[in-house]
């Protein structure tokens, strides 16, 4: 195990993240959506195929996060290296569902009263 540098792995998988974030960003989508560029089309399915790339390299260190992705893609689980990016034409996405879910903080529960302390009695002298 000395041998494997699995926080090198996990820092090159969100390496790729932190790309994607940039790029999405300096493409913009959404303007292309908006204006008709023909340019959408490949952005988003190179926007894909990076987040099918780290379905796979998050698989070994995060097996169920790389399920929700894998999932969320509409496409099985990738199971080889070779396998990495691959998206087949006209998968259809289903519909968007968060990966992590936010937590929501616990409510207090005070459906009882909380009991009063009984009055001790003084000790006699």
């Amino acid at each position: 195990m000395e041998g494997y540098r699995i926080d090198r792995a996990v820092e090159a998988a969100l390496g790729l993240v932190r790309w994607l974030g940039k790029y999405t960003d300096e493409r913009a989508p959404w303007n292309l959506a908006k204006s008709g560029d023909p340019a959408l089309g490949p952005v988003l399915k190179g926007m894909l195929a990076v987040v099918r790339a780290a379905e796979g390299l998050f698989r070994p260190t995060m097996p169920v996060a790389a399920d929700r992705i894998a999932a969320a893609l509409g496409l099985p689980p990738t199971l080889s290296y070779d396998a990495l990016g691959d998206l087949p034409a006209g998968t259809a996405l289903p519909a968007p569902v968060p990966l992590f879910p936010r937590l929501e903080k616990a409510k207090p529960v005070m459906d009882t009263p909380v009991p009063k302390p009984a009055p001790v009695d003084a000790p006699k002298p």
